[in-house]
């Protein structure tokens, strides 16, 4: 199994953050076929705000602001 930090950019391409920056919300969309366990939510900053099981369809709650998946 891959380390889920380091995906291909191939894999990525599909990938769906919106909106990004937020005032709130974070809607995810993921591949079902991307090689992942857990999805990551982090700040800027790179501080872990979110892990979650993969799953196709996320969605968190968050101050506003420009996060990385």
């Amino acid at each position: 199994m891959r380390d889920s930090r380091y995906l291909a950019q191939k894999e990525l391409s599909t990938l769906s953050v919106s909106p990004n920056p937020t005032s709130g919300l974070i809607n995810i969309e993921i591949p079902d076929k991307l090689d992942a366990e857990t999805v990551e939510v982090t700040d800027v900053k790179g501080t872990l705000l979110y892990t979650a099981p993969y799953r196709s369809e996320l969605h968190f709650d968050v101050a506003p602001g420009m996060y990385i998946v």
